[in-house]
């Protein structure tokens, strides 16, 4: 394990281990509030999630990563995580006060 970290520089090397803990913050997020939507939705509970962690987070790991190429990904995990577009159109329909089963 330490050969890595000589083998490649020590800034190199903690970069990666940075953008590896903020890449599995970002899916574990992602899949937790995908796993809360469809929850709610069967079971019609409110449930508490965190809208835009997962893609910020996954912005901050691709920021992160020492590769040439991955600034040009950084909009993907943003889009992986649209949860923020559904708790805005819920917000939304609270608002205007208006029911999924529509009374």
């Amino acid at each position: 394990m330490l050969a890595i970290f000589f083998k490649f520089g020590l800034w190199t090397s903690a970069r990666w281990v940075v953008a590896s803990v903020f890449s599995l913050v970002s899916a574990l997020a992602i899949f937790a509030n995908f796993g809360l939507i469809l929850g709610a939705r069967k079971n019609q509970n409110r449930e508490s999630f965190i809208p835009l962690i997962g893609g910020l987070t996954g912005v901050i790991a691709l920021v992160i990563l020492p590769i040439a190429g991955a600034m040009k990904w950084v909009w993907i995990p943003l889009i992986l995580d649209f949860t923020w577009l559904i708790a805005a159109l819920t917000r939304l329909g609270w608002l205007l006060k208006i029911s999924p089963n529509g009374k």
